[in-house]
């Protein structure tokens, strides 16, 4: 699923994304072998033919025949060789005979023939249930093995009674069989194995809604899904931590559940973040030493929000980050596992903010150069100079005075 999706789906909730991930979903592929009616597409051709030698055994009208049934005698040539090929009529003092098998196979009524065929669906990983509807109309794509796996192992078919019983009863249905894109006329069904794999496309979505009131769905192919496999996303949550504990990399990573008592209580929380790890990833992002960044607290969400001043644009050696991030309102940063968190900014540089939207909007003009860009620049900041070297735009100052230069030359 692309993050659009998501985003899409959150939008649709009228809601406010949080943030993502994908969640390991166990699943058995069960192999079964059945049952169906023979689908030879010439069968009722043979059929034909065979009535046609009863009827006519020295089959000396087949131009006629053929004509009468619509084919061409080239056909019907090939066809009446294959049937003395597969021992269905036999050449007997001049006519032709047909045999016992023919009989059986082809003009006893209800005849037609069954073949054993082979065929494969997705179960339900920790029940063995059939799953919604529509993850049977999806393209789907599967693994043999799905990080943060703990908390969603499938279930040990050693320990379930007769699993592969259990299963069959569901196939009893051909509605059921066309779901499952088993043939419908199929019968006698018999579970030859399962193979246990993951299903890649589950993701928990977290947001808010217009009452600012958490949202914890998890979704697959824009469907609202609820299975044994993936469990409530009730208590998952997304936590900044030391992800390898001797390299001191933060970094966020999804909690599914594991040891949580309260479910009510964690239904209304998304993120958990230590100080420490605020100040590592965002010393990383913002390429500060040092800095003693500001977090705060929504009172009602409990949301981390990073705020930005001017104490920040100085201690930084990527100002512009900042004044995007700051412009943007939010930063998305990477989840394990195909993931994002969307954490808001606040900020108090508007007038930094401006003062990049103008550069840029100057410069995106081809008939302003250089010295077109200095008198307006200075319009409304006083202090353009200073603020261009602040933002580390060494290369367009230069420029600046070059053009200024060349002109007044």
């Amino acid at each position: 699923m692309k993050k659009e999706d998501i985003l899409q789906y959150v939008e649709s909730e009228n809601g406010n994304i949080i943030g993502y991930f994908q969640v390991p979903f166990p699943v058995y592929v069960v192999h079964v072998a059945y049952d169906s009616v023979d689908s030879d597409p010439f069968f009722p051709l043979y059929k034909a033919i065979l009535r046609y030698a009863k009827s006519c055994p020295k089959m000396d009208k087949t131009p006629y025949f053929a004509n009468l049934i619509g084919f061409e005698k080239e056909l019907i040539d090939q066809c009446i060789k294959r049937l003395k090929e597969d021992g269905m009529i036999r050449l007997t003092l001049g006519d032709y005979r047909l045999t016992d098998d023919a009989e059986r196979k082809y003009l006893t009524a209800n005849s037609r023939p069954t073949v054993r065929v082979t065929g494969s669906f997705l179960v339900d990983g920790k029940n063995l249930k059939l799953l919604p509807e529509f993850i049977y109309q999806s393209d789907r794509r599967l693994s043999n093995w799905e990080v943060n796996v703990s908390a969603h192992m499938a279930i040990d078919l050693a320990m379930n009674a007769a699993p592969g019983k259990k299963v069959v009863q569901y196939l009893g249905n051909s509605n059921t069989l066309e779901m499952l894109h088993l043939e419908t006329t199929g019968n006698n069904f018999e579970v030859l194995e399962f193979d246990k794999k993951f299903l890649s496309g589950a993701y928990a979505v977290f947001y808010l809604d217009e009452q600012n009131q958490y949202h914890k769905d998890i979704i697959y192919d824009g469907h609202l899904l609820t299975c044994d496999a993936t469990g409530s996303a009730k208590t998952y949550t997304i936590e900044l931590n030391n992800k390898e504990k001797s390299s001191d990399k933060w970094g966020f990573t999804p909690n599914l559940g594991y040891n949580i008592s309260d479910s009510t209580k964690m239904a209304s929380v998304a993120v958990f973040a230590q100080n420490d790890g605020w100040s590592k990833i965002l010393s990383e992002r913002y390429k500060t030493n040092n800095f003693v960044f500001q977090i705060e607290t929504d009172e009602i969400t409990k949301l981390p929000c990073i705020y930005i001043n001017d104490s920040l644009i100085k201690a930084s050696s990527s100002p512009l980050d900042i004044i995007e991030d700051a412009k943007r309102g939010y930063i998305d940063f990477t989840v394990k596992s195909n993931g994002v968190i969307r954490i808001k900014t606040k900020h108090e540089i508007q007038s930094y903010i401006d003062f990049i939207d103008a550069i840029k909007a100057w410069y995106g003009k081809p008939d302003n150069n250089g010295k077109v860009v200095a008198y307006k620049l200075k319009q409304l900041f006083n202090n353009w100079r200073q603020l261009m070297v602040r933002f580390k735009l060494y290369e367009d100052l230069e420029k600046i005075d070059c053009d200024c230069f060349i002109f007044n030359k």
